[in-house]
């Protein structure tokens, strides 16, 4: 079978693309202009090297950052015919305007890696190899340094329109050893940022109105976990698990960010678990898109954040 520079170049990575060659063949037919790109990235399926071939549609996903916003371009994988073989692919387009992109989170756990953006009605949500991870922190970081307005970027207009946060620095936090750096690399690149609140993991038990399933339920250990939130008075920054609940004994790996911005809340509510006992829920609003927040019974975290929020939010 005759070789391709798209096949050549297949791996598991995240490539950045600068022309027209770069693009993977599927979006060719997408009217891209580069030239004026913040940035544009090409996502790979999740295959193996040696499951792919020249004929194959690589890439899942192609993200593409501009003066405008951001335009997601993905993979849709028709169904097999009768006789067997996939039908060629097509995909999809999302365009998310700078003034409607309200957050964003990346988050990954070994190679699994997650991009989620958000809007008042919608999430897109981008799977990646964690290998790519500095890529994709680029990106995040072009989009926290857009989104809102989409004309200004990190470190002129943007900066000018943070308020002061009246938080006192504090020393590391008493919490896993791998979050206390994420802690102390977040005050160092991003000084304005002042550390609000921290969640340490705490060990929970399940509520359920049967008694023999709430036995079952907590036969194995379960417990909230840790999570630091920061604010600069213009977003909400907030350093967390993947997963807010683990069950059983398994060491956690997986790291995430999620950044808000604060002119994008709508709405705040605290309210307890119906799950789970001793547990309170914070959550915001985004419009229609809900962003939850656990912390255990008795923490004044929850009420913290949410009046640190509401003094920005949006009537809904």
């Amino acid at each position: 079978m005759q070789r391709t520079a798209e096949f050549d170049a297949f791996g598991p990575w995240i490539d950045e693309v600068t022309d027209a060659e770069g693009v993977p063949r599927l979006f060719r037919s997408h009217p891209l202009d580069l030239a004026s790109a913040l940035l544009t990235i090409k996502v790979p399926r999740n295959i193996s090297r040696r499951d792919a071939d020249p004929s194959m549609d690589l890439y899942d996903h192609l993200v593409v950052l501009d003066g405008t916003g951001v335009t997601v371009l993905s993979r849709v994988e028709e169904p097999r015919t009768r006789s067997g073989p996939v039908l060629p692919s097509s995909y999809t387009t999302q365009v998310l305007t700078w003034p409607d992109v309200a957050g964003v989170t990346v988050s990954t756990e070994f190679v699994d890696g997650l991009l989620t953006l958000y809007t008042a009605g919608r999430a897109v949500t981008v799977p990646f190899n964690g290998s790519s991870l500095p890529i994709v922190d680029r990106l995040v970081a072009l989009v926290r340094s857009r989104y809102g307005s989409g004309a200004t970027a990190a470190g002129d207009e943007g900066a000018g329109r943070r308020t002061t946060v009246d938080a006192t620095p504090t020393e590391s936090p008493d919490v896993e050893r791998e979050l206390q750096a994420v802690h102390r690399r977040i005050l160092a690149d991003e000084p304005q940022m002042r550390h609000l609140t921290t969640q340490q993991r705490t060990a929970v038990r399940w509520n359920h109105p049967r008694r023999l399933v709430r036995l079952a339920k907590n036969m194995w250990p379960t417990a909230v976990q840790t999570s630091l939130a920061y604010s600069d008075g213009r977003e909400l920054l907030v350093v967390h698990r993947r997963h807010p609940v683990v069950r059983g004994y398994k060491p956690v790996y997986s790291i995430a960010r999620t950044a808000l911005r604060l002119d994008s809340v709508t709405g705040i509510d605290i309210a307890d678990s119906a799950d789970l006992v001793g547990v309170r829920v914070l959550t915001v609003h985004l419009g229609d898109t809900r962003i939850e927040l656990l912390f255990a019974a008795g923490s004044i975290a929850p009420e913290l954040l949410a009046a640190r929020l509401d003094r920005v939010a949006r009537p809904v």
